[in-house]
Parts: C-alpha cells; sequence; structure tokens
C-alpha cells in the first residue's frame, strides 16, 4: 500500500462501466475461491484493497472487463426494483443454493432466515440509496475499506474492484449521479487525467 493512501473520490456512476475481469494478476479470481459463491456467477477477479491500494500495475488485468450490467448482482437488483419477489432473483437463488450447501452468507447461516430477511434489509438500502444517495462508508460509521472500490484501466476506465457491490448496483439503477469510490490499483500505462490515490 502507498503511505498515506485514504482518499475517498466521488466519481460518475456511468463512468463505471464494467467490473475487473479474472487474470493471473488480481489476487482472487471467484471461481478458484469458491465457485458456489453467490457472487461467482461470473469469474470476476479482484485485489485486495488494504493490500493494493495505491498500487500502479502493468499487464493484461484491465483487458476484456466483464460489463457491468451482466453481472448477476446488478440483474438482480434491476429484478428486485421492477417489482419481482427477491427468493426469484439469480442471486437470491444462488445464495439459498450456497447457504443449503452447508455455508453461511451475510450473517445467514438458514435459507429460511435469508428468503425472510434479506429482502428487508435490501428495501432498507434502497430507501436510503434513494434518499440520500451513496454515501462514504465513515458516514455510517463504518471502516474506510468497505467503500466501494474502483480499479483505473490503461484508457482511464473505471473498472469496480470488489467492495460496495449492492450500493453500486443500487445506485446505478436508480440513476444516482455520483458515488464515493476509493482507487485500489491503477494500470501502469495509463496517461490520462490525473488519479490520485
Amino acid at each position: 500500500m502507498v503511505e498515506g493512501v485514504h482518499t475517498v473520490h466521488w466519481v460518475s456512476t456511468s463512468e463505471i462501466i464494467g467490473a475487473t475481469a479474472a487474470s493471473v494478476q488480481t489476487d482472487l479470481n471467484q471461481f478458484e475461491g469458491n465457485r458456489y459463491h453467490p457472487h461467482a456467477a461470473v469469474n470476476r477477479g479482484y485485489f485486495f484493497e488494504q493490500k493494493n491500494a495505491g498500487r500502479i500495475l502493468g499487464g493484461d488485468w484491465d483487458l476484456d472487463p466483464i460489463s457491468f450490467d451482466q453481472l448477476v448482482e446488478y440483474k438482480s437488483i434491476i429484478s428486485f426494483l421492477e417489482g419481482d419477489s427477491w427468493a426469484e432473483t439469480p442471486m437470491a437463488k444462488r445464495t439459498i443454493k450456497y447457504i443449503n450447501r452447508g455455508y453461511e452468507s451475510r450473517g445467514f447461516s438458514n435459507s429460511f432466515d435469508y428468503e425472510a430477511e434479506r429482502p428487508r434489509q435490501l428495501q432498507v438500502l434502497l430507501e436510503s440509496v434513494r434518499k440520500f444517495g451513496v454515501q462514504e462508508a465513515a458516514y455510517f460509521g463504518n471502516d474506510f475499506w468497505d467503500n466501494i472500490s474502483v480499479n483505473v484501466g490503461r484508457e482511464g476506465s473505471y473498472l469496480f474492484n470488489n467492495r460496495g457491490t449492492h450500493r453500486l448496483c443500487i445506485a446505478k439503477a436508480l440513476g444516482i449521479e455520483s458515488v464515493p469510490v476509493i482507487f485500489i490499483v491503477k494500470h501502469a500505462s495509463y496517461i490520462g487525467k490525473q488519479v490520485n490515490f
């Protein structure tokens, strides 16, 4: 980590066009972590935030990003906003299978509890984002590293990294103009506008 890297930046949600794809350079690729995990429907890769914040890295990790609107999380939030039952969304179906395999997800170890409580939790988050937008993690007393994490590709594209999936999905779905993010990795070839860590 680069010394003193603790800055939150506000960026346009429309500029976060994709998610970092799995590669040999990312710290964890979701299929390798646990292909049954709810977020592993697409094999995203990500860099561990605290280990890599402020890192400038060459290579091909930024090529062929995953389109953000193809993520199971985003599709599920859209479906939920359109009035579908949360239990019928792709994300919920994956989570229920995951829990039924003996894993825990977001504090739930029982799929019946998940089906009953998770929609309420998401509704609270939806209403908060609808009313206040996405706030910096510190606003809620959360750790700095809980902010939405983003990488910067060689062309200056913002690629979703790891943290804040649901907040970013909701913000994009609701048309929220900007969100607070922390930059984790910047491509060594990026020569566009200055992106300060």
